[in-house]
């Protein structure tokens, strides 16, 4: 069982005698694959993760772990947008730009085959996160997400299993500016990536292919 699908989610730690006794995460985010030649000059390699709250929940006979970011974080944000609902069948650019953000919303892929959202988007690159429908699994785009060539195992697509429930699943997205990670379904999977954006315009974009998605429940906080 994966803690994350993400490439840059590594050495997790625990910690004792939290408040609450709470079982809370902390990761460092970088991958030794090629960790000495992310593009930061000589000021930091890698960064930690938000801190995770861990618990297990029991679905039937199995139990599963759920993370979400620790409550205390939430004293850190303010909504800078919401929009009730929004069907796509192509594109559609949502008024907020920035790259330090908190956003959630709810997806019903409905007909078409993807559907999803672009972020950190300027010209010529884009982070790509969208939900696959033929495998029925989530992915993470980064090969045209700004700076990739510091390293070839960098640009990579990678996927994570996804449970539409109810024609429907859920997004939580912090995003820091070379910073994005991602929880599923309330936590049930999570993915968290590096990736080095060259442009400034990191707009944000909702998508669907070959059919027609609706998006609910969006909200953008500043962090």
């Amino acid at each position: 069982v994966y803690l994350d699908f993400g490439k840059d989610y590594c050495a997790a730690v625990t910690y004792n005698n939290t408040p609450d006794e709470r079982k809370i995460a902390v990761g460092w985010m970088n991958n030794w694959e090629y960790a000495r030649e992310i593009p930061t000059g000589n000021t930091w390699r890698g960064a930690f993760a938000i801190p995770r709250e861990l618990r297990l929940i029991k679905t039937g006979s199995e139990y599963k772990l759920i993370q979400q970011p620790v409550k205390e974080y939430n004293d850190l944000t303010e909504e800078a947008l919401s929009l009730n609902e929004k069907s796509v069948d192509s594109v559609f650019n949502l008024d907020f730009k920035g790259n330090v953000y908190e956003m959630e919303l709810e997806i019903e892929p409905g007909t078409a085959k993807n559907a999803g959202i672009k972020i950190l988007k300027s010209k010529g690159e884009e982070t790509i996160l969208r939900y696959d429908g033929d495998s029925k699994q989530f992915l993470f785009d980064r090969t045209q997400s700004g700076n990739v060539s510091f390293n070839t195992k960098f640009p990579s697509v990678e996927k994570a299993p996804l449970i539409v429930k109810d024609g429907k699943f859920k997004l939580k997205i912090l995003v820091d500016k070379c910073i994005v990670e991602v929880f599923i379904n309330d936590g049930e999977t999570t993915l968290t990536e590096l990736v080095f954006p060259k442009g400034k315009e990191a707009n944000i974009q909702l998508f669907a292919e070959g059919g027609k998605s609706v998006f609910r429940s969006i909200r953008i906080w500043d962090i």
